[in-house]
């Protein structure tokens, strides 16, 4: 009798031990799928972060251009401005 109590006793232990283990491994694949997860939204970050940086280099580029048409336009008006003032005159 006293054989089978320690018998019981130790499978006890080891379904205790096996249900804490198998815990662990949940524990552990939640824990990978969460760091795969987050290496997913870091990577579609990033590639946000590269489309935005292309986009403001493109902006940047069109304000160039304006700002230089501007100053154009800016000139031809000026002329276009003394020369109505001289036929005025």
């Amino acid at each position: 009798m006293a054989e089978q109590s320690r018998l019981d006793n130790a499978l006890n232990k080891f379904e205790t031990a096996m249900r804490s283990f198998e815990a662990a491994m949940v524990r552990e694949r939640q824990k990978e799928a969460k760091d795969a997860n987050s290496q997913a939204e870091s990577a579609a970050l990033l590639e946000d972060r590269s489309r935005l940086a292309a986009d403001l280099d493109r902006t940047k580029a069109q304000l160039s251009e304006v700002t230089l048409n501007n100053s154009e336009a800016a000139k031809r008006i000026d002329a276009a401005m003394a020369a109505i003032k001289n036929i005025l005159d």
